[in-house]
């Protein structure tokens, strides 16, 4: 049985028993894409220091990300990815500092990091990703 929980003003979750998993998994919706006036308050939090959206104030070595995709499940008649997500130091990608789960549809994963990646980098999209 499905119930709504209010995590934060912005973000609501439903719980669900997924087949093939004894215990309730939490679905969510993508949280709100920050403007771009809250992303130096937003890095800060996790020790980087940003003049603006594109600039950083004191250059530091960026985290590596990874994602990996560890397989699906099918949730009301929605495919559902299983995504591992870790941030590491540049090189350290074998001992990140920060690694989490996700269940992610495809839809979030085209609207909360493709596009936005792809329309930050315009013209070098296909450069970076060839």
């Amino acid at each position: 049985m499905a119930r709504t929980a209010q995590l934060d003003t912005e973000l609501v979750a439903e719980e669900k028993v997924v087949a093939g998993n004894s215990s309730p998994v939490l679905l969510q919706d993508l949280p709100a894409t920050l403007d771009k006036s809250e992303v130096p308050h937003f890095l800060e939090t996790y020790g980087y220091e940003a003049k603006d959206a594109v600039e950083w104030l004191h250059w530091k070595s960026l985290p590596e990300l990874s994602l990996c995709v560890q397989g699906h499940t099918k949730v009301d008649g929605h495919t559902y990815y299983y995504v591992k997500c870790a941030l590491a130091k540049p090189g350290s990608w074998h001992s990140p500092y920060l690694a989490w789960r996700s269940l992610r549809r495809l839809c979030h994963l085209r609207e909360g990091l493709h596009d936005p990646v792809k329309q930050e980098l315009g013209q070098s999209y296909r450069e970076v990703f060839a």
